[in-house]
């Protein structure tokens, strides 16, 4: 998804004053050889595949993070993290979240 099209759709999902938008993008990967060693100092071969996945992150003025997931389709709003085992893909998001909220920056994320 362009980065035009993520903006179109926080705003439809999350609609807000606030104009300025930040997109991230991190690619995907494959480790040829060293699955889960690389962190631990391990010899890896790893590769960058053509699959990633984008974000685009607004500040809101809420107490809430706001999460919309584009391939779910689900939307979650928190104001403290905790393992949600009704949707599993918000627990990967929690992590960046965490360090959004360290910074006090409450944020909508559309993924």
């Amino acid at each position: 998804m362009i980065p035009e099209d993520l903006a179109a759709n926080l705003k439809k999902e999350f609609p807000s004053n606030e104009e300025k938008i930040r997109f991230f993008t991190a690619p995907g990967r494959i480790n040829i050889i060293g699955e889960h060693v690389d962190y631990a100092g391990g010899i890896v071969l790893p590769a960058a595949i053509d699959f990633s996945i984008r974000i685009a992150i607004r500040k809101n003025q809420t107490r809430k993070f706001r999460i919309y997931s584009v391939a779910s389709k689900e939307k979650i709003e928190v104001e403290s993290i905790t393992y949600d085992p009704k949707h599993a893909w918000v627990n990967y998001v929690y992590g960046i979240v965490e360090e959004f909220r360290k910074l006090d920056f409450i944020s909508d994320f559309l993924i």
